[in-house]
């Protein structure tokens, strides 16, 4: 069986970089780069600003899609809070 072309074409999160730009986040889950903003000022997804740019861990990402917390060391600055 070939795989449907939803699930062909889309990475899997092992194949993600260490560290994604809202942009590269919001294309792998298929929402916008605003709900991505949203979870990050809800603090659903831990992000951290990178010299002048939001980013976030993938490790931050897995944290988040297994429903579990980041610890607070690895949780950086709040895109709220990182303005």
């Amino acid at each position: 069986m070939s795989d449907s072309p939803s699930t062909a074409s889309r990475p899997r999160l092992d194949d993600l970089p260490d560290v994604l730009y809202i942009p590269e986040l919001a294309d792998f889950l298929g929402i916008t780069d605003r709900a991505v903003r949203h979870h990050i000022e809800q603090g659903h997804i831990k992000a951290i600003r990178l010299g002048g740019r939001i980013v976030i861990p993938r490790r931050n990402l897995e944290a988040w899609l297994a429903g579990e917390e980041v610890e607070a060391a690895d949780v950086g600055l709040r895109l709220s809070a990182a303005r």
